[in-house]
């Protein structure tokens, strides 16, 4: 008996845990790392970061690209960049979600498999 009370409680501080961090935003480091890793994905050259500023759940990260100015709106929850503006022009827009998984008819094949999917 001791030792499932010891497992609830465990459990419990896990879960509050978990909940707790998923409700926190990102540091303004982070933010700054994710802004710095999406220009090396869109290949746009190197980013050096000036300020960072909060506005509910987005994150304004202000800087240079290269001699251009650069404005990106990262959701701080997420951890997403939203938008790049680069000298006031728009330059990349996250798009949302675009593929959606299914784990396929478990009734004709197993689960998660290509075949299941295509029936």
């Amino acid at each position: 008996m001791l030792r499932l009370r010891i497992f609830v409680i465990v459990l419990t501080a896990l879960f509050s845990f978990a909940y707790a961090q998923s409700l926190s935003l990102i540091t303004p480091a982070e933010a700054i790392h994710l802004v710095e890793y999406k220009l090396k994905d869109l290949d746009a050259g190197r980013f050096k970061a000036t300020s960072v500023s909060y506005d509910d759940e987005k994150c304004t990260v202000s800087g240079t690209n290269g001699a251009y100015p650069l404005a990106a709106v990262v959701d701080a929850r997420a951890a997403r960049v939203l938008e790049l503006k680069r000298n006031g022009e728009t330059f990349y827009t996250w798009e949302g979600i675009k593929v959606v998984g299914h784990r396929g008819t478990v009734k004709f094949a197993p689960e998660n498999t290509i075949s299941a999917s295509l029936k």
